[in-house]
Formats: structure tokens, sequence, C-alpha cells
């Protein structure tokens, strides 16, 4: 994961399809954003483009120096810490930003109520939390796939349905 999401086509594309969509439905509140894991810096970039002022969070030190690379001359700020402990004072933020399928890596469910609880604390009164996370996509119309739970404890037992 690391390696993929720090390939230089990766870091200059910008926000997803889907993050794009979720703005355009949902505009941020405010000007002052976190974004918890933020790897090498792709969405602060972004956002950051866009006239936010972002901080991003991520317990890689290599990921956070390629991030301040990329960011140089925008208004980003770099943290090191995790992001279901993140613990950055009475700082508050307009958004807290969990993107990239970060929900998904946080493991077991405990650390992933943990994460939530985290990007809660850190938000104004009137903030928002947006959370994008990986699952299967179903055409409109389609069946529903019959999952195997069989299989998928197989493959992560700490994943639940």
């Amino acid at each position: 994961v690391r390696d993929f999401t720090a390939l230089d086509e990766n870091l200059v594309a910008g926000l997803t399809l889907l993050e794009e969509v979720l703005l355009a439905r949902h505009p941020l509140p405010g000007r002052r954003v976190l974004v918890l894991g933020c790897g090498p810096g792709r969405e602060c970039m972004a956002l950051a483009r866009r006239g936010y002022s972002v901080t991003g969070l991520d317990r890689d030190a290599g990921m956070l120096e390629r991030a301040r690379a990329l960011t140089a001359g925008l208004d980003v700020r770099f943290v090191r810490g995790d992001a279901e402990r993140c613990a950055l004072g009475a700082e508050r933020f307009d958004a807290v930003l969990i993107y990239s399928g970060l929900y998904n890596m946080i493991l077991p469910r405990a650390a992933r109520v943990a994460l939530l609880a985290a990007a809660r604390e850190h938000l104004t009164p009137e903030g928002r939390v947006q959370l994008t996370f990986l699952s299967d996509y179903v055409p409109p119309g389609a069946r529903t796939p019959r999952r195997d739970p069989w299989l998928l404890q197989s493959i992560e037992p700490e994943h639940e349905e």
C-alpha cells in the first residue's frame, strides 16, 4: 500500500472521483481540515490548492517527508501520529477526513471505534467527519452477491461483515 500510494501518478492525480463527489454533495463547513492517515499528502495537496488550511497526520515518517516535499509552499502542516490515537490537544477542525481506505486498514473493530472517536474529538461544534471505505460495488438493479462468511473470516478474521 505504501509503495502504491507514493507513486507519482497517484500523488498528482488529486482527489479521487469518489472524494470529488463526496465534497460536491457535502461541502466542508469551514476552512480548517484534518486529514487522518494522509500518507504522502495527495488529499492534503488537493485541498490546500482549493484554499483549505490543512493538517495531515500519519504514523509513517517516510510518507510525511514525501508529503512535505509535495506540498511545499501550500498551507499544509504535517504531524506524526496514529490516526486512532490522534492527540492534537485542544486543536479543533471544521472537518476531519478519513479517506483512501484507512478505515478498512484499522483493525480490530475497537481500533476503528477509537479512530472515529478521535476524529470527533477534534471537530468544532459545527464540524463534520467525512469517511470513505472500501466495499463491493454492485451496479444498480443487480443482485447482491452471496457472501461466504467463512471465506471472509479466513482472509481476515478481524473484519466483521
